[in-house]
C-alpha cells in the first residue's frame, strides 16, 4: 500500500515542474476556477509547491500570492508559507558587516537596498496579499521582514509603511524597537500623523506589530494636537475615535485623560451610536480594564453603567440577529461580571431570535462568554435551543467559536446535559476541518483540544478528529509559544492519545533554551506528566533547560508567599511553583540521560536547586506530598 500511494504522489507531479505547478494555479484562480476545488486538490497541490519552492524564483511567488488574494482563491497555509519564504530567501538582502576604523569605532552599516528582483509596486501588491490572507509567520523571519520593510522605506507610501509593519507583526517574535523608530519616523515624515485617518492606520499598525508603548503615545499627542491645532477643522468623526481606542487596548496603551475625556464627549450621543460602535467601545474598554485595572475603572467612572444601560435597553427591544451579534459580543468582550438582569436580557433576546429560527452560532457562543464569566445559570429553554443551534449549524461556526462550544459543555451549568458525546463529537470533527483550512490559529487548536477532555471527550472515541488535529498542530509548531507546546502535550496526554515518538519530537524541538519558567508552573506539571506518561525520550539539553527553570520556580514561590497576598483562581500560588519546581528535579534525577546532565552542572544548577528547594520545605510552602519526592531527587543529585 506505501508503494501505491508513493506511485500516486509522483504520478500528480508528473508533467508539471515548479514553475508549472505555480502557474497552474494561478490559471486557474484568473477564470475563477480554484474557488471550486476541492480541498483534498489544493493539499496536494501545496505539497508540490512545498516539494519544489527552492525551485520558484521570487517575482512567480509574489505573482501567486497576489493572485490569490485578487481572487479570493485562499492557499493552503503551508504552501504560502514556502512562497513567502522563497521570496524573502531570494529578495531580502543580508545587514552589511560593520567593520570598526582604525580607531576602534563601529560606522553605522550602510542603508538596505531594493533588490532589482522585486519593484516598489509589486512589494505593495504582495503586503496586502499577506494581509488578505492573514496568518502567523515563524519567528525566525522577524529580521528578515523587518529588513525587506527597511530596504524598501525609502520609497513607501503612507499605505504601504502601515501594511508593511502589520505583515512584520505577524511574525512570531518581537519587533524591534529600532525598527519602530525608523518606520515610524518616516511616517511622520510623509505627514501620516496629521489626519485622523492617517492616525487610527498606525495605530491600528503599531498595535499589530506589539510595538513599545511610547510609539502608540506617538499617536495619541498627534492626535490631540491635530484637535486643537491649524488643521483642527478636520475633526475625527465618531468611528475614528473608537477605532483607535480599540487600537490603544490592543496596544495595552491607557490613554491621558485630555484623549479620554475628548473620546467621551465625542460619542456622548450614545442612543446614536450603532450596536458595532458600542460593542466596540465596551470591547475596548474591556481590554484596557483587563490589562490596568483600577487605573481604567478610574478613568472611566460612570461611563461604563450608562453603556450597558443602552446596551440592556436595546436588548428588550428585540433587536435583529446582526445587531445581537454586535451587542452580546461588546458585553463578552467588557470582560467582567454582568448584573443578573442583564444576563437574563442577554437570554431572553436570544430566545426571540431561536422562536424565529434565527439564532446562530455567533450569537449562541458570545451568550456563553457572557453567561460563564458572569457565573449566570441559564434556563433549560435557552441551554435547548443553544445545542440545537450547534447541532444544526456547527459549519457556520469559526475556530474561536467552537473553541467556545467546547469550554462551555464543562463550564457552564446544564450545559453538558443538552451536549452528549455525539454532538461533542460534531464539534470536533469541525474543529478539525477548519484546523486543515488554515483558519484556526495555534492559540485556538491548543484551546479547542485543552478543552475537549474537561467537556468528556476522549481519543478512543474521536480517532480520525484527534489525528487531524495533531497533524496541524505539528504543522503549526514553528508558531508555537512554549507555553503552548506545554498546553497541547497536556491536553493530549488527558485525551488519552498516545502520539508516535516523531509527533513528540517535533513538538519538544525549540523548547531548548526556552524560558519554560515564565510559562509558569502549571504549564510545566502538565509538560512533565504527558512525558513520563508517554516514557518520552528527552535529550539532553531539553533536560538541561527544565533544570534551569527550577531555581526560577523555586525564587517566585518564596517571593509569592513573602507578599503573602492570597491568589486569584487561576493565578499562581507559591504551591503551586513549589509542586512543579520538584516536579522537575525528579523528573531530571529519574532520567538515565538526566543523571549524565545532572553531573555536568553539579556545581552550577544543583546546588542552587536544592538550596532553594530547601528553603521551600523550611518555611513550610512545599506540601508535605512533595516532601519525599524532593528528598529523593537531591539525594540523586548528590
Amino acid at each position: 500500500e506505501e508503494q501505491e500511494e508513493e506511485e500516486e504522489e509522483e504520478d500528480t507531479s508528473m508533467g508539471f515542474s515548479a514553475t508549472g505547478v505555480v502557474l497552474l494555479f494561478t490559471g486557474l484562480a484568473e477564470i475563477r476556477a480554484a474557488q471550486q476545488l476541492p480541498q483534498a486538490w489544493m493539499q496536494s497541490w501545496g505539497e508540490q509547491v512545498m516539494r519544489n519552492a527552492r525551485e520558484i524564483e521570487a517575482p512567480l511567488a509574489v505573482l501567486c500570492i497576489t493572485t490569490a488574494a485578487a481572487y479570493n482563491a485562499p492557499l493552503v497555509p503551508r504552501a504560502m508559507l514556502a512562497l513567502l519564504g522563497r521570496v524573502l530567501e531570494e529578495v531580502v538582502p543580508a545587514p552589511p558587516p560593520a567593520n570598526a576604523d582604525a580607531g576602534g569605532a563601529v560606522p553605522a552599516p550602510p542603508p538596505l537596498v531594493p533588490s532589482p528582483a522585486l519593484a516598489t509596486e509589486q512589494l505593495s501588491e504582495l503586503l496586502g496579499a499577506l494581509l488578505a490572507q492573514p496568518q502567523q509567520l515563524p519567528g525566525a523571519w522577524l529580521e528578515p521582514l523587518q529588513n525587506l520593510v527597511l530596504a524598501y522605506l525609502p520609497q513607501m507610501s503612507q499605505d504601504d509603511v502601515v501594511n508593511g509593519l502589520k505583515v512584520v507583526g505577524m511574525a512570531v517574535a518581537r519587533t524591534s524597537d529600532e525598527f519602530v523608530r525608523q518606520v515610524l519616523d518616516h511616517y511622520t515624515g510623509l505627514n501620516g500623523l496629521a489626519t485622523p485617518r492617517g492616525c487610527v492606520a498606525m495605530a491600528q499598525a503599531l498595535a499589530a506589530s506589539a510595538a513599545p508603548e511610547g510609539s502608540v503615545k506617538v499617536v495619541e499627542d498627534a492626535w490631540l494636537r491635530a484637535l486643537s491645532g491649524p488643521g483642527a477643522a478636520a475633526q475625527p468623526d465618531t468611528e475614528e475615535w473608537i477605532s483607535l481606542l480599540i487600537c490603544f487596548a490592543q496596544a495595552a496603551h491607557i490613554p491621558s485623560p485630555a484623549w479620554w475625556g475628548a473620546m467621551v464627549a465625542a460619542t456622548s450621543r450614545v442612543e446614536a451610536l450603532s450596536a458595532q460602535q458600542l460593542a466596540n467601545q465596551l470591547g475596548g474598554y474591556g481590554m484596557l480594564r483587563a490589562l490596568r485595572g483600577s487605573d481604567m475603572e478610574a478613568l472611566a467612572a460612570g461611563w461604563v453603567d450608562e453603556m450597558l444601560g443602552e446596551v440592556e435597553a436595546r436588548l428588550l427591544s428585540e433587536p435583529r440577529t446582526d445587531e445581537m451579534r454586535y451587542l452580546i459580543g461588546g458585553l463578552g468582550a467588557l470582560l467582567q461580571p454582568l448584573s443578573p438582569a442583564l444576563c437574563e436580557a442577554v437570554e431572553k433576546a436570544c430566545l426571540v431570535l431561536a422562536a424565529s429560527k434565527a439564532l446562530e452560532p455567533t450569537v449562541v457562543s458570545g451568550c456563553m462568554v457572557v453567561f460563564v464569566g458572569s457565573k449566570h445559570s441559564a434556563s433549560q429553554e435557552w441551554l435547548q435551543a443553544a445545542a440545537a443551534t450547534i447541532s444544526g449549524r456547527v459549519a457556520e461556526a469559526s475556530a474561536q467559536e467552537l473553541c467556545t462550544f467546547m469550554s462551555a459543555a464543562s463550564q457552564l451549568p446544564g450545559m453538558r446535559a443538552h451536549m452528549p458525546a455525539a454532538l461533542l463529537s460534531k464539534v470536533l470533527d469541525e474543529g478539525a476541518k477548519t484546523a486543515l483550512t488554515g483558519r484556526t490559529s495555534p492559540t485556538q487548536l491548543v484551546a479547542l483540544l485543552a478543552s475537549a477532555p474537561e467537556a468528556g471527550c476522549t481519543a478512543s472515541t474521536n480517532t480520525r478528529a484527534v489525528s487531524s488535529l495533531l497533524e496541524s498542530a505539528r504543522n503549526m509548531r514553528d508558531l508555537m509559544e512554549p507555553v503552548e507546546v506545554c498546553e497541547l502535550l497536556s491536553a493530549v496526554y488527558k485525551l488519552g492519545a498516545k502520539p508516535p515518538p516523531q509527533w513528540t519530537d517535533t513538538m519538544l524541538k525549540g523548547l531548548e533554551g526556552s524560558d519554560l519558567a515564565g510559562a509558569g508552573p502549571e504549564a510545566i506539571t502538565q509538560l512533565l506528566a504527558a512525558l513520563q506518561a508517554w516514557e518520552a525520550d528527552v535529550p539532553p539539553v531539553l533536560l538541561s533547560t527544565l533544570a534551569a527553570a527550577v531555581p526560577r520556580l523555586g525564587q517566585a514561590a518564596l517571593e509569592l508567599a513573602a507578599a503573602g497576598r492570597e491568589a486569584a483562581p487561576g493565578q499562581d500560588t507559591p504551591a503551586k511553583c513549589a509542586e512543579a519546581a520538584v516536579m522537575l528535579l525528579q523528573y531530571g534525577a529519574n532520567m538515565e540521560r538526566g543523571r549524565q546532565q545532572t553531573a555536568s552542572m553539579r556545581e552550577q544548577e544543583a546546588r542552587e536547586c536544592v538550596t532553594v528547594l530547601g528553603a521551600l520545605l523550611q518555611q513550610g510552602i512545599m506540601e508535605p506530598s512533595s516532601h519525599a519526592s524532593f528528598l529523593y531527587a537531591a539525594a540523586k543529585l548528590a
